[in-house]
């Protein structure tokens, strides 16, 4: 038998690749949103929202965005609008608050943060732009049970 030198190969200089580490205990299987953008350990919690003893749950939103357009910037396009969120007057959130009724809910609006309670629901949310919370205006839906606050964007700041 021959004797042959070993081979050099990057892979031997640098070490082989090592199989990826998981963060879980085996045996556990963990299901994931395939269209989430962030693992829910990623995104970092408010102080309200961090009660882990918390029973309630959090309900659907969906934050909505007004503009005023009038016909020259819809047409002739004299103004800088676009119809991007940057451009925006208002935001409106609206909250489905299933099975309830307005006396049920509790809410606290701040200047970017929204406060919605009741006796099984939760919703802190932290607002995407700062609002006129003061010039808000809350309008419920008793067919859909839900509830729309518009608020005023403040883009003084920007």
């Amino acid at each position: 038998m021959e004797n042959q030198a070993p081979q050099i190969t990057p892979s031997t200089l640098i070490g082989a690749p090592k199989a990826p580490e998981t963060t879980r205990p085996i045996g556990q299987i963990r299901l994931e949103d395939p269209k989430a953008i962030w693992s829910m350990d990623v995104v970092p919690s408010d102080d309200e929202d961090d009660d882990t003893f918390e029973t309630r749950q959090r309900p659907r939103f969906a934050i909505l965005y007004k503009q005023s357009v009038m016909t020259e910037d819809v047409f002739l396009g004299l103004s800088d609008k676009d119809p991007s969120s940057a451009h925006c007057e208002a935001m409106v959130v609206r909250v489905e608050c299933p099975q309830h009724r307005l006396e049920d809910i509790e809410l606290d609006v701040k200047r970017q943060k929204l406060l919605l309670l009741s006796s099984t629901l939760k919703l802190v949310l932290h607002l995407p732009y700062p609002v006129r919370h003061l010039e808000g205006q809350a309008k419920w839906d008793h067919k859909t049970h839900s509830l729309s606050v518009s608020l005023p964007i403040i883009r003084d700041d920007w």
